[in-house]
């Protein structure tokens, strides 16, 4: 395996640089290393054990899952644990991962380049590249003591400014604002977070749960300002405060931007792919050319771009099914339309989440706030306010279209099937998750009570 895993990036002269054409034989190259282009391979070894891969990541380092970055920054998990198993060398001999940044696509001859300046040829190129995070054009983010929270290397930089910071505001009050809040919590340091929306996730939760959410945020001892956003950083060379949009000013020495990402789409751009947001697929998870893909949070699909991973675990696997199948058969182009029909189709994903935010279980599916009116439409809530927990159910004519809570619910991943599969749900169900929080008797975790055609 280290044979075929080049960590550095050699230098060629001009020349050199010219005549170095790969011996790679591979035909599937994935450009990512990320845990979307990861699950792509594995997806795609299950299907074909002899399919000749090479994955390619433009950081120093092996592939890591940039989900456990907050609890790495936070101490609670070491550095080896958040690497990412590459495929087995023993089991997968035409695997190879090569740590270098893409330059150049030519999709004529279909080839890529890498920073050494060595082509690569590809039958099928898989673009799982994610995003970058996304720095507000706002005056003073070029000074001293701005920082972003997306890579390792940003991870590390964090951490040996925590040691000498008294105070940082975290710009963003989602998920990746309030777990980064939660790791920077050290050494005295005081931590505020600003939030532009009206609460904290407030693309996940409603008004009642958000609430609840920030009495446990304040509770770490972390600040929080709602409903402002940061107009301006403050300082000649270095930070020395913020302006928010309601005209506070706020001390600091450090701030850390975690409003939201912007899709990597540069490889795409230069190779004159069709992009608008992100990479734009159709429901083959193919871009403008047949012969690429691609998935993750890169990839725009129906006007969409998905910020969590697990929408990008549904279209690796499907991406890996259609090129399993392309691989082993005739060419894209000579397909038939039957044949074609019969293809795996990406049709969207669900808005699904199951968190953990500064230690608190947090669920969000479908519809949960700033819902529109509509005829039949239901919501139901529980509060167990000594417990701290909060359950809400959104139901259309009989059906779930949402629910959310915070704290521990044992039945959240059986409201998930009945969502997914637009299980009926019965007025006495209702009725009985109103006074007790349950949708079901019995055992919530015995799947005999579950029905029949689950999977």
């Amino acid at each position: 395996m280290d044979a075929k895993v080049n960590q550095s990036v050699d230098i060629y002269s001009e020349e050199q640089s010219a005549a170095i054409v790969s011996k790679n034989t591979s035909k599937v190259i994935v450009i990512g290393s990320g845990p979307v282009g990861i699950r792509f391979i594995d997806e795609l070894f299950r299907h074909c054990p002899e399919s000749d891969i090479t994955l390619f990541g433009d950081e120093s380092c092996k592939p890591y899952n940039r989900v456990q970055l907050s609890a790495l920054l936070a101490g609670e998990i070491s550095r080896e644990a958040i690497d990412l198993p590459l495929p087995d060398q023993n089991q997968f001999e035409n695997f190879s991962f090569i740590s270098s940044e893409i330059t150049d696509t030519d999709r004529t001859n279909k080839t890529v380049t890498d920073a050494t300046g060595t082509l690569y040829s590809y039958s099928h190129l898989v673009i799982a590249t994610g995003a970058k995070a996304h720095v507000p054009n706002i005056y003073g983010v070029e000074r001293q003591g701005i920082f972003s929270f997306r890579s390792l290397k940003d991870t590390e930089r964090l951490y040996a400014r925590i040691l000498r910071s008294r105070h940082i505001v975290v710009v963003g009050g989602g998920l990746l604002g309030l777990e980064a809040a939660k790791g920077l919590l050290k050494f005295n340091t005081q931590v505020t977070v600003v939030q532009q929306g009206p609460r904290l996730m407030n693309r996940q939760l409603d008004e009642e749960a958000a609430e609840l959410l920030e009495q446990e945020v304040r509770s770490l001892g972390i600040n929080v300002i709602t409903d402002s956003g940061v107009r301006s950083v403050q300082g000649f060379e270095s930070v020395t405060g913020v302006v928010t949009r309601n005209g506070d000013d706020i001390p600091c020495d450090t701030v850390l931007f975690c409003a939201g990402i912007t899709p990597n789409i540069k490889i795409a751009r230069d190779a004159r792919l069709k992009v608008s947001t992100g990479i734009v697929v159709n429901d083959h998870l193919q871009t403008s050319d047949d012969s690429i893909y691609a998935i993750g949070e890169c990839c725009e699909h129906q006007g969409t771009t998905y910020g969590l991973v697990n929408p990008g675990y549904e279209q690796a696997a499907i991406a890996a099914a259609i090129i399993a199948k392309t691989i082993s058969a005739k060419p894209y182009a000579e397909k038939t339309d039957t044949e074609l029909i019969s293809q795996p189709r990406y049709q969207g994903s669900l808005a699904i989440s199951h968190l953990k935010v500064v230690g608190t279980a947090v669920c969000s599916l479908g519809e949960v706030c700033d819902l529109p009116y509509r005829p039949f439409q239901k919501e139901v809530r529980y509060r167990q306010n000594k417990a701290g927990e909060y359950r809400k159910l959104v139901v259309l004519k009989g059906k779930i279209i949402g629910a959310v809570a915070i704290g521990d619910w044992p039945e959240a991943r059986r409201v998930q099937e009945a969502y997914q599969n637009q299980r009926p749900i019965k007025p006495w169900q209702m009725l009985r998750f109103r006074f007790t929080g349950k949708l079901w008797g019995g055992a919530t975790n015995d799947i005999h009570t579950w029905p029949a055609n689950t999977i």
